[in-house]
């Protein structure tokens, strides 16, 4: 009865020891497998970071070439709008034309002496009417247009006149050295009058042309 007793406890004891190992085993297994997860899980995230900064990285840097390559594109062209107001006509007019005219002044040109000579393109549209008969002057031209001391300034354009072959020519002064230099202002304004004559103004034949005064809007980019 007694050895039955003491056999009894002996298997006691090495169930419970069995447990214990068995036990220690799964703790051990559980704690490396939550370890592998949460190691690829930081994986992931450092992945996705890496990811997310290299595309932005990359479209960033897309966007600046891009910016630059347009600055260069239109680096050193100019766009003005030059709206006019007629005081004096030739007979082909009853009511003295109205109107504005836009220069694009490009950074292609040449030299006249110490000048510098600036090739643009001009197109207008202007209303005019012979009693009570309107007719409406397009200019298209190309020429170009010089500064004196920063101050004094000239332009000219040979091309489309109203219906024939003609000349519209600028001249006044500019604020250049106001705007842009004394405040740094991105625009200038010039101050003149406006001439334009045309072999065949309306369309009949007849050589005519006005005279107008103008303020004029340029921006420089």
């Amino acid at each position: 009865m007694q050895g039955e007793v003491k056999m009894f406890k002996q298997k006691k004891y090495f169930i419970i020891i069995f447990i214990i190992i068995l036990s220690t085993s799964f703790s051990q297994e559980t704690i490396e497998s939550k370890e592998v997860t949460v190691e690829k899980l930081d994986e992931e995230i450092i992945a996705d970071s890496l990811n997310i900064n290299t595309s932005d990285n990359i479209d960033t840097l897309a966007n600046d070439l891009v910016l630059k390559d347009n600055n260069k594109l239109y680096n050193g062209f100019n766009i003005g709008l030059a709206p006019s107001f007629g005081i004096l006509s030739g007979d082909t007019f009853t009511g003295i034309p109205i109107g504005a005219t836009a220069v694009v002044t490009t950074p292609y040109g040449f030299k006249l002496g110490t000048l510098n000579y600036n090739i643009s393109i001009a197109f207008g549209s202007y209303l005019g009417d012979f009693e009570g008969t309107s007719f409406d002057p397009i200019i298209l031209g190309v020429g170009g247009n010089l500064t004196l001391l920063d101050f004094i300034f000239s332009e000219g354009h040979i091309g489309k006149v109203g219906d024939g072959f003609g000349l519209r020519g600028f001249g006044g002064i500019s604020l250049e050295r106001i705007l842009k230099r004394g405040f740094n202002l991105p625009f200038n304004v010039l101050l003149g009058s406006e001439v334009f004559i045309s072999n065949d103004m309306a369309g009949s034949g007849n050589p005519s042309g006005w005279l107008s005064l103008g303020v004029r809007l340029d921006y420089e980019f």
